[in-house]
């Protein structure tokens, strides 16, 4: 028997206990690993965020980059420790994050037009306390409709904010644009992953098991989300180094990833 499609009966993680359970078959691939590619896939949420990080600490830019960069780490991590378990404790190390992640965002783009290096405690203490009670609701009710509700609002928000600093701030809309087009689809990956994976499974298995693996939606999920999560953190540096007045450029790692140089020890003369 091909042992890449050999059905584990016993898991090294024990039974399920995460409220939310993805459309992919488990431990099909490994008795370590519950859901295989949608585990895998959080490298394309993983990577990007170790560039960013990277490229943020070495041209030692304001920590609330440093911050964000390290926040899509964490969400990277926490999925991908979600997706190999499926536990409710590490359901919560992907589900946290992820609120917390949009509301580091949130801040940094609320704050484009502050002066170096500042930091509003008001607006982070009220921050604190909304973030603080979702938090606790999302933990403590196992109900899956509850957390998609809450980060939702979270990104709906963070979506009205950067429509507001296109039309107020000098900024490059593209990246906003790229930014809402790329979650937009992996939002509609999410959708139909959760709601129809009897037609899925059917659709996924029409084809070769070579070809399958690209069939795994909420797999795309990941590489989508990691991307405008990205994008977004650009579209908000190029708003603050144009505020900053500081030179920069976007680069490429490997030709896919982007990341932003800055030389955050000059300004441009006005």
């Amino acid at each position: 028997m091909d042992t890449q499609y050999y059905e584990h009966t016993q898991s090294f993680w024990g039974d399920r206990t995460a409220s939310i359970d993805w459309c992919e078959e488990n431990y099909v691939m490994s008795k370590y690993i519950a859901e295989f590619w949608n585990t895998l896939s959080n490298l394309a949420i993983i990577i990007p965020a170790c560039v960013g990080l990277r490229q943020a600490l070495k041209d030692d830019t304001e920590k609330r980059f440093v911050c964000g960069y390290l926040m899509l780490l964490v969400v990277g991590c926490g999925s991908w420790l979600f997706h190999m378990t499926l536990l409710y404790t590490m359901q919560m190390c992907d589900e946290v994050p992820m609120l917390w992640g949009v509301a580091v965002f949130t801040y940094c783009l609320w704050e484009s037009r502050a002066p170096l290096e500042s930091f509003n405690k008001r607006l982070a203490a009220s921050q604190l306390l909304v973030t603080c009670a979702v938090t606790g609701v999302c933990a403590t009710t196992r109900d899956p409709r509850i957390f998609p509700l809450c980060f939702g609002a979270f990104v709906l928000v963070l979506t009205i904010q950067c429509i507001i600093a296109v039309r107020n701030q000098k900024c490059d809309p593209r990246l906003m644009k790229m930014a809402l087009i790329i979650y937009f689809i992996g939002s509609v990956m999410w959708i139909i992953d959760r709601n129809q994976c009897q037609l899925l499974s059917h659709v996924r298995n029409v084809f070769p098991p070579a070809i399958q693996p690209l069939l795994q939606l909420h797999g795309w999920w990941h590489v989508f989300a990691g991307s405008a999560s990205s994008t977004i953190i650009l579209f908000i540096y190029d708003i603050r180094c144009r505020e900053l007045k500081y030179p920069y450029k976007i680069g490429w790692k490997w030709y896919c990833i982007p990341y932003m140089e800055v030389n955050t020890k000059m300004r441009k003369e006005v």
